[in-house]
């Protein structure tokens, strides 16, 4: 074999053109690209940008970043020869979506830097395919847990309640799938499961300390004042009406993390609102919606793994918080949230086998507010009097409250 030969097949092999630039993590806003150059700096300055340090080196090999951003391309994208993409002569295109460098690196990634330049080198060092997403025959694992969310919500609000659904056909072992199966798709009988999976995975559980407080507003007219704790607590099971996490008659504590975030999340005309302070009486782990990590970028290889489950997560949080008209449809569009709290109250552990003991998440009425449910009855906050002969453990205690008037209909 030649030598420029075997070159060739050397370049074809690296899927980029060798280059002698070196680069800096300031040329790219890709923070997983910025720290791999910062721990894989051999000089001292930059070709693109022009900084230079003469204590450190801050650029890397121009080489060893293409090959590092090659390799998160090839996690999500193929080559449509690869995939054997059919292609429509008729409209003269194929029949996916397919993408050029130029496409890549100005419309899908093109939020990984914003120096022309440096967009320029990668289109033209990294060696051009028309690129298209891996399996683009099948739905990706996203996909997959995103369409089963979707078919579970439209399952429990207009077809079953009550008795739960078909599970994934079973298979032996060499038994071939049937001809248009999606292998990642996840049937609404395995959603809570993969729900549980995802934030065992993402680690989304936490304490709230005792102590902690939390507030819980009610409206009402000028004439009436509420103060109690059986006033101010959650109702009877016979005045529970539905709510976002709760179906009619089944209780639950709703309240905020601070005193405006629960005015917030009760409007109307009424001229007043009693506000109860409550305190946890121990600490309570929650499932915690209000911090959620981002969605790592392709170019992560220690958290590319979790792309489709925080993907996942973010998408039952949007439409966890997304607001509900009030009117005939209310109850129905709650009803996915309703199973799913009851899931995590009934059946969900922690990596440490501990049940939860509420949910905490982000107001829909007020930036930044937390909004917490609780899986608290009358029986367990401390002075409400029960039937029980022996006490249940309790949760929470009143500490004070208060009436004020409405400055403004809110």
């Amino acid at each position: 074999m030649s030598v420029v030969k075997r070159l060739m097949e050397e370049e074809e092999s690296r899927g980029y053109s060798r280059t002698d630039k070196a680069i800096c993590a300031s040329c790219f806003d890709d923070y997983a690209i910025r720290d791999f150059i910062a721990k894989n700096a051999t000089g001292p300055v930059c070709s693109f940008c022009g900084q230079r340090d003469i204590r450190e080196n801050i650029a890397a090999d121009g080489n060893a970043v293409l090959a590092f951003v090659l390799r998160g391309l090839w996690s999500e994208y193929s080559d449509v020869d690869t995939e054997g993409v059919p292609y429509d002569s008729e409209d003269d295109e194929y029949i996916i979506p397919v993408y050029s460098n130029y496409d890549l690196f100005h419309e899908e990634l093109a939020d990984i830097t914003d120096d022309e330049d440096v967009r320029d080198w990668l289109i033209n060092t990294i060696h051009n395919h028309q690129w298209c997403e891996k399996d683009p025959g099948v739905l990706s694992p996203a996909q997959g847990l995103v369409a089963g969310w979707r078919d579970f919500c439209d399952a429990v609000r207009y077809k079953t309640r009550f008795l739960f659904f078909d599970s994934r056909p079973k298979r032996g072992p060499d038994e071939p799938t049937d001809i248009g199966e999606e292998p990642f798709y996840v049937y609404p009988a395995e959603l809570l499961e993969e729900l549980a999976d995802a934030v065992k995975q993402l680690s989304l559980t936490t304490p709230l300390a005792a102590g902690t407080l939390i507030y819980r507003a009610r409206p009402h007219e000028t004439a009436i004042r509420f103060a109690s704790a059986t006033e101010l607590g959650p109702p009877h099971p016979d005045q529970a009406t539905a709510g976002r996490m709760n179906a009619a008659g089944i209780v639950v504590f709703y309240g905020a993390l601070d005193d405006e975030t629960a005015l917030s999340e009760k409007p109307g005309n009424e001229a007043a609102i009693s506000i109860g302070t409550f305190q946890l009486t121990r600490e309570a782990q929650v499932l915690d919606l209000t911090n959620l990590p981002t969605v790592p970028c392709i170019f992560d290889r220690q958290r590319r793994q979790l792309r489709v489950p925080i993907a996942f997560i973010r998408k039952f949080h949007n439409d966890i918080i997304e607001p509900v008209q009030p009117d005939r449809q209310e109850h129905i569009e709650y009803v996915p949230t309703q199973v799913v709290t009851e899931f995590i109250k009934l059946r969900f552990t922690d990596q440490q086998g501990k049940k939860l003991d509420g949910i905490m998440y982000p107001s829909s009425q007020r930036c930044e507010g937390r909004n917490l449910v609780l899986f608290a009855t009358q029986e367990n906050i401390e002075g409400i009097q029960t039937e029980r002969y022996v006490e249940p453990p309790k949760l929470l205690r009143m500490t004070e409250s208060k009436t004020i008037a409405r400055r403004t209909p809110l």
